[in-house]
């Protein structure tokens, strides 16, 4: 029973695909559990870098982590019946435990053998952490009671991601065929994300030929002006916010978006010596102009 859990690991290192469900009989493994603290944070899921295989990582020792992995919990196949368990209610999902510490979980599918979840993690991976724990679960109405387990090495996944490869669960109690699982996995070293000033896990990605204007008054008097203010790039200019910002709207021939607390539509920001249209009046004005106008208002009410 050791002989073939050391056995998988070798295998599972060595990134063999052991089993699909093509295949008529998996093996049956013994896994080990640890207990050890786990040190990070799970954020948003997203997988954009290369794995950890480049020149970044090789500086590193392999035996402490400092990354994150992208984990993908695609679907599960001959998992046991409501009946099997002696439960009414039969409810499957996954739990990711990371040295003895919840991570991250799927949803709960009802009454399903062979769940499909499709549910991506994105689990922070700091110190010593050989493996990655998944326990498949099934939640009832009084309690959640573990019936599989997998032990994932890191090294399987720490230069070469695993992309939907199957493997077959230890269960609690012997059964027949054997329940397997889907997975997929990529790590990223953090070197590999020390020189990028892009913000991770956005719905937008980071743009070039950007400018950010802040604005130290909202109306200058033309009548008194402000004092000339020298400055390592020339004199410094006075902005003047409801004018810039009137004009810029007034001029916009693509898009206008407005985003904040609240957005006041009665706002007259130009009153003298012309009173023009409110901030609402303009946008309507340039809507129907052809512009896109996107408003987005909140509250912490």
């Amino acid at each position: 029973e050791y002989l073939q859990a050391a056995l998988f690991r070798e295998d599972v290192a060595k990134g063999k695909d052991l089993w699909s469900p093509e295949s008529s009989s998996p093996p049956v493994l013994s896994h080990s559990f640890s207990s050890r603290s786990f040190v990070g944070t799970p954020t948003t899921p997203a997988l954009s870098a290369e794995s950890c295989g480049s020149s970044y990582c090789d500086e590193f020792d392999e035996s402490f982590l400092s990354g994150t992995v992208v984990l993908t919990i695609h679907e599960a196949n001959h998992l046991p019946s409501a009946g099997f368990l002696k439960t009414n209610k039969y409810n499957p999902y996954v739990r990711i435990v990371v040295n003895g510490t919840k991570a991250r979980r799927t949803s709960a599918v009802k009454n399903n053998q062979n769940p499909i979840w499709e549910e991506t993690f994105d689990v922070e991976l700091v110190g010593d952490i050989p493996s990655i724990h998944f326990h498949v679960k099934h939640r009832d109405s009084l309690q959640s009671e573990s019936f599989g387990k997998l032990e994932l090495p890191i090294q399987s996944f720490l230069h070469t991601p695993i992309q939907r490869r199957w493997y077959p669960l230890v269960m609690t109690t012997a059964c027949d065929p054997k329940p397997v699982i889907c997975l997929s996995a990529h790590y990223t070293c953090t070197s590999q994300t020390l020189y990028t000033s892009e913000v991770p896990y956005c719905a937008f990605p980071q743009r070039t030929a950007c400018g950010l204007r802040l604005y130290a008054d909202a109306h200058l008097d033309p009548e008194h002006p402000r004092p000339p203010v020298p400055t390592a790039e020339g004199t410094y200019r006075n902005l003047d916010l409801w004018n810039e910002m009137y004009t810029a709207i007034q001029d916009a021939k693509k898009f206008i978006y407005i985003a904040g607390w609240s957005v006041w539509t009665d706002l007259y920001m130009i009153r003298e010596p012309v009173k023009c249209p409110s901030l609402g009046d303009l946008l309507k004005q340039k809507a129907a102009q052809g512009v896109c106008v996107r408003v987005l208002p909140w509250n912490d009410a």
